[in-house]
């Protein structure tokens, strides 16, 4: 894996998305449907079995968001390795 991860965020993720939960949120969606990992976490740090990796800014704004309004843009987020 490189240094950074690109998590694309799609409609379908943010529609069937639990606010205010880590492991069902627009993030761990996206990664869950990218990545057949049993353990997806979101939050300041994505942690993806046993990698970590830090949400960057525009991520981090984005989860802060929908968890207080429920609102997220679909789009491409990075996050970076750890």
């Amino acid at each position: 894996m490189s240094k950074y991860l690109d998590i694309e965020v799609k409609q379908e993720d943010i529609d069937g998305a639990i606010p205010m939960d880590s492991f069902r949120c627009p993030v761990a969606r996206a990664l869950k449907r990218k990545y057949p990992l049993a353990y997806v976490r979101v939050g300041l740090h994505i942690i993806l079995g046993n990698s970590v990796w830090k949400s960057s800014g525009n991520l981090v704004a984005a989860i802060a968001a929908y968890d207080e309004y429920h609102t997220f843009t679909p789009g491409t987020y990075r996050a970076f390795k750890e």
